[in-house]
């Protein structure tokens, strides 16, 4: 309940007039201050008037005013500088280390409060608290909230890929073939192929890229795909003696990634993934280079049409007991592409046109996401059935973002929608 009471404070929800500290010394809020994420009070630089003082200072929040001394604020300098604290409930007095009252107020948590915190708690992880808001909400208010998330969620990625850049001596490329590495594991094996990544350089892809055999050994190999493969698979076999010499060439130790095969679709296994970033690596001189002067949508889908070679137009994986491929497939899916084209090409303009001021790779970037029909996963069709826009990818990466930053977390006092219906409570 305690983040009510921050809510409450932090929008002034209580009587502007009429309040009086638990000593009975009238209380006015001339400013609630700037809440606090943070170590410390929740409130910083809030100005009060208690009596005829004005003071200037911290605020903290507790359901008990005991909560003080069970969480040993009286231990920490951080809080001698509160000046009001904001109780639920005062069952004790708190005091500063040099024996000085600290001033508290007492704000009810209402009925309507604690059924809200009820209604989140019951709601399941598949659904939605505010449902029934959401289709009362005008549409504008909608779309405006919509582009603040598609915005957040880029953003989040830029922050990303800027701490690539400083673990990689900004080296571009190098933060380029990451985060296109990244990309490739489609969510279940994101952060395998960026662990992966880290421990291949590009340098050493680079110096054998005339080589597909070479790229794919390297990349299978570090991955650990080739300890255990059929001896009767001769090409297996060919990528695991390949592996070993360059292995021993680079020094390369391969790090202990547990890979997601389980209720995955053949086209997605690792195996065929991996082949596909050795054909990107074999096809292209300079990946970065061509992601930043590609003129459009459809430049950029020509970057990952890419042959694979004949072992993966006709297998998924090493293993034989596998189905064969139906079909030769030299290129990714329409949607596949996209999905590079989302979480690979628009956070490298986005960041490279903040970075050196070039708000053309940042509107392109923009452009690429309008250009893109949305994509279809459960965040995405939960939210669209519940009436928030989604008709390109912009708007599906802000339901993403919605529902992975905002729903799944509970954050609903930090969402504008959620705002509107625990206001619509009071």
């Amino acid at each position: 309940m305690e983040k009510f009471l921050q809510y409450a404070w932090q929008h002034k929800l209580f009587p502007a007039e009429g309040l009086k500290d638990t000593a009975g010394n009238p209380l006015r809020v001339l400013s609630p201050g700037w809440i606090n994420r943070d170590a410390g009070p929740d409130f910083f630089n809030a100005k009060i008037i208690i009596g005829s003082q004005e003071w200037v200072g911290n605020v903290e929040m507790h359901i008990n005013a005991s909560d003080w001394y069970r969480h040993e604020h009286h231990r920490n300098p951080a809080y001698d500088s509160v000046i009001l604290h904001v109780v639920e409930h005062a069952d004790r007095e708190v005091t500063r280390p040099d024996g000085a009252k600290i001033p508290q107020l007492e704000l009810a948590v209402t009925h309507q409060m604690e059924q809200f915190q009820r209604e989140l708690e019951q709601t399941g992880a598949t659904e939605l608290p505010c449902l029934n808001t959401i289709s009362t909400l005008p549409r504008i208010y909608l779309t405006d909230w919509i582009t603040a998330l598609g915005y957040e969620r880029i953003y989040a990625k830029t922050d990303r890929l800027e701490t690539l850049l400083d673990a990689t001596g900004s080296n571009w490329e190098e933060a380029c073939y990451i985060t296109l590495a990244r990309a490739l594991g489609f969510g279940k094996n994101s952060e395998q192929f960026q662990r992966l990544a880290r421990s291949l350089p590009l340098a050493f892809l680079r110096k054998h890229r005339d080589s597909l055999t070479a790229l794919e050994a390297m990349l299978m190999g570090q991955a650990g795909l080739l300890t255990e493969i059929p001896a009767d698979n001769p090409y297996a076999v060919m990528l695991q003696r390949e592996y070993l010499f360059y292995a021993r060439k680079f020094s390369l130790d391969p790090p202990d990634i547990q890979w997601q095969t389980g209720r995955m679709r053949p086209h997605n296994l690792p195996h065929r993934r991996l082949a596909l970033l050795a054909a990107i690596i074999h096809s292209h001189t300079n990946i970065f280079s061509r992601i930043i002067n590609a003129a459009d949508l459809s430049g950029y889908r020509e970057i990952f049409q890419v042959t694979l070679s004949p072992f993966w137009s006709s297998n998924f994986s090493f293993n034989t007991s596998n189905p064969p491929v139906d079909k030769p497939s030299s290129s990714l899916t329409d949607s596949s592409i996209n999905s590079l084209i989302i979480n690979a090409v628009v956070p490298i303009l986005h960041s490279y046109g903040t970075l050196y001021n070039n708000p053309l790779l940042r509107e392109r970037a923009i452009e690429l996401l309008e250009a893109i029909p949305p994509e279809r996963n459960a965040p995405v069709n939960l939210l669209r059935t519940a009436g928030l826009p989604c008709t390109n990818a912009f708007e599906s990466q802000a339901a993403i973002q919605l529902r992975r930053e905002y729903c799944e977390t509970r954050k609903c006092l930090r969402c504008r929608i959620g705002l509107r219906k625990f206001r619509q409570s009071l």
